[in-house]
């Protein structure tokens, strides 16, 4: 049997020496231990930062290439819409441009047209014009044989009766002539003042309107017109300026 040592106190030391390097050593371990952990820790999270990184870069620029390719294909549709208004509004243009070359075609045919017309009817006025010059007393006579005989089977065709026809009937206000009327046709209970021009106005009208009044306050001494209607009648060779629909 191995006889036991004795404990001394440098052997004492010599074993807490030993404790102690044994911590340290298992302290060192640990310490590197926890280095490493966290060194790989540390690496894997970098590594995970990047792939995420990485993924966020590549998920920037993909969104970024989607934006852009969108952008451009919307600027492409822009382009193509801004060309075809371009286009359309040209064609709108030249198709405005052709109708007024053709407006101002045809304004230039009307002119042509209009001046020829204008040209034959001063050649017939100038014909009638001769004419009624070669005729001498044309309005007495136009009155006498024409106005006349028509005015009154134009009325009697209308119901109003005509017994008595009178020429150039005058009416007199303070001793001065107050009006005249061309031709006067009595009925039983009517009285038809007939004004006769050669070239008949609107004017015209206007004053055998006026005359109409006159007569009512100084009656021809012919006719009583008390309960009598008063028709008031124009004739003209010329019918100037659509007196003849301001007479109706």
């Amino acid at each position: 049997m191995k006889k036991k040592e004795k404990l001394t106190y440098r052997k004492l030391l010599a074993l807490f020496a030993e404790s102690d390097r044994r911590f340290d050593e298992k302290l060192e371990k640990e310490r590197q231990e926890r280095e490493e952990k966290f060194e790989k820790e540390h690496q894997e999270r970098e590594q995970e930062s990047a792939l995420r990184m990485k993924e966020y870069n590549e998920k920037l620029e993909k969104e970024r290439q989607e934006r852009e390719q969108e952008s451009a294909l919307r600027m492409k549709e822009y382009n193509e819409k801004l060309e075809k208004e371009r286009q359309e509004r040209e064609k709108r243009e030249q198709e405005a441009a052709l109708r007024q070359q053709e407006a101002a075609l045809r304004q230039q045919e009307a002119d042509e047209k209009w001046e020829k017309e204008q040209k034959k009817i001063f050649k017939m006025i100038a014909a009638s014009d001769k004419k009624i010059g070669e005729l001498g007393n044309t309005l007495g006579r136009f009155v006498e044989e024409m106005v006349a005989p028509k005015l009154v089977k134009l009325f009697q065709k209308r119901g109003i009766e005509i017994n008595f026809l009178v020429n150039g009937i005058r009416g007199i206000k303070d001793k001065q002539s107050y009006y005249e009327v061309d031709l006067l046709l009595f009925g039983e209970k009517v009285l038809v003042a007939v004004e006769v021009k050669t070239h008949l106005s609107v004017e015209d009208v206007k004053e055998h309107l006026e005359r109409l009044e006159k007569m009512r306050e100084i009656p021809p001494k012919y006719k009583i017109i008390s309960g009598v209607k008063i028709y008031g009648a124009v004739a003209g060779m010329i019918i100037e300026n659509d007196a003849d629909r301001y007479a109706y």
